[in-house]
């Protein structure tokens, strides 16, 4: 066998066999078996129809899903694996751009393979005779590294425009490259993805951002142009250069170049791609002929925020890119006072992410200044964690007092005046890790009262 099958797999070819059904592996747990990775899902292609199917299963005493029974697909739940058995089928026009206006099923498996996006994803290994069916040359592109699609490129891209974007997923998965035909046609047809649903390129996106070649998945989606249809704002930073000794590449390759070294999470991949959206329109240049981005981060972090919002990215993360956007350009040379409020504006869980990016950011920018300022990180690093082992009334929840202590003592109501005096305490706090105590707060909060924050009635 030319994949090493789990059991459930090889107890769903079995079953099939036994009623004179053919069963063939197909998909990516067949692609991914003859690259030698793990599969994650395991599909396997019949010519019997669903119900027969699921009646077959359940004769056996498995329980059956009918997952997609227009599709002909339904799962058979095992104890540690699911397997989707699908009918081989043939499929209509794509009018709405992402499902087949009618499905038939098919009566041959090369029947059901011609209707596949790519050809690596076109080969289908036979469980009963251990024989590889590849119509369209998906073994041999899988030895070139190549993602090429199945017959005319801009075909399957006008059925599913979707495809495009999952033919650079698979870049960042694989490390492989788009062959020059589906390449062009991409950048010909790159202008059809805004029919696409939202949360389909979401998804897509956020697997193209986390796989280990997402830089290099990231430059095709430039080149085709693709990229700049789903986020036109990071057009802006196309060969824009930075005009300063420092920085070696143009705004737009340096984002690629942090992608290159950020950990392979979504948040930090998101903001690495973003940290420096912003800085096209906040350039200036010197009187010494040196660029400056002044505000960058502000203006880059409502951008990432807009530009999420509208691919369709949950809250939490997009207020994550958001912060880590707007707080990276943060001085290494901070003292502990300064980092205590770096962690209360950030956020202590998201220091690790901004971290990060810090160090991505560093590496992506070139040679001049790298050595010293690694080394300054470390330090920074270094202090941080003495900082946090402290817990110095890093945030207003671990203030001496709180908020019922204001109104007890002060006789105030709740309101917003509470809050703007605990903030002030927790600024001195913060200035001062000793003043944390309620003898000196208790003191405090007459004369703050009084002279800052005048009771309503006064």
């Amino acid at each position: 066998m030319l994949v090493k099958l789990p059991p459930e797999v090889k107890r769903v070819a079995d079953v099939l066999r036994q009623a004179g059904r053919q069963a063939y592996l197909v998909g990516g747990a067949l692609r991914d078996g003859l690259l030698g990775l793990v599969p994650k899902d395991w599909d396997v292609a019949t010519d019997a129809p669903p119900d027969e199917v699921m009646a077959l299963f359940r004769a056996c005493g498995h329980s059956v899903v009918p997952t997609g029974l227009r599709f002909g697909t339904v799962t058979v739940l095992f104890r540690h694996l699911p397997v989707e058995v699908t009918t081989f089928r043939a499929e209509g026009e794509y009018r709405d751009y992402r499902r087949p206006d009618y499905v038939r099923f098919a009566g041959t498996i090369e029947e059901d393979l011609s209707r596949r996006d790519f050809s690596i994803n076109a080969l289908a290994l036979d469980l009963h005779r251990s024989r590889l069916v590849d119509p369209f040359g998906g073994r041999r592109d899988l030895e070139r590294h190549l993602v090429r699609t199945v017959g005319r490129p801009r075909e399957r891209f006008r059925e599913d425009p979707l495809r495009m974007l999952r033919g650079f997923r698979l870049v960042a998965e694989l490390g492989f490259h788009l062959e020059g035909g589906t390449e062009v046609a991409v950048g010909a047809c790159a202008d059809l993805v805004t029919r696409v649903a939202g949360e389909r390129i979401q998804a897509e996106l956020a697997r193209t951002l986390t796989g280990p070649w997402a830089a290099r998945a990231l430059e095709g989606l430039a080149q085709t142009g693709l990229l700049f249809v789903l986020v036109p704002e990071l057009a802006e930073g196309w060969a824009f250069p930075q005009r300063h000794p420092a920085h070696r590449w143009p705004v737009f390759q340096h984002l690629i170049e942090t992608v290159r070294y950020t950990p392979s999470r979504p948040v930090t991949r998101l903001a690495a791609l973003f940290h420096d959206v912003g800085k096209p329109r906040c350039f200036t240049l010197g009187p010494d002929g040196v660029g400056h981005f002044y505000g960058h981060e502000r203006l880059g972090a409502a951008m990432a925020g807009r530009i999420l919002r509208r691919l369709r990215w949950d809250n939490r993360t997009r207020q994550t890119v958001e912060v880590l956007v707007r707080w990276h350009m943060f001085p290494l040379t901070m003292a502990a006072r300064g980092i205590r409020r770096l962690v209360l504006r950030v956020g202590e869980e998201r220091m690790e992410d901004l971290l990060a990016l810090k160090q991505a950011d560093i590496l992506a920018t070139g040679p001049a200044n790298l050595v010293p300022a690694l080394a300054a990180l470390a330090g920074f690093r270094q202090r941080l964690t003495e900082v946090l082992a402290q817990r110095q009334a890093i945030t207003l929840r671990e203030l001496a007092v709180d908020g019922h202590d204001v109104m007890r003592l002060l006789d105030l109501p709740p309101g917003p005046t509470v809050g703007r005096i605990l903030r002030a305490l927790h600024e001195e706090v913060l200035a001062d890790p000793t003043k944390n105590n309620r003898t000196y707060l208790e003191q405090r909060l007459a004369t703050l009262a009084r002279r800052n924050f005048p009771l309503a009635d006064e």
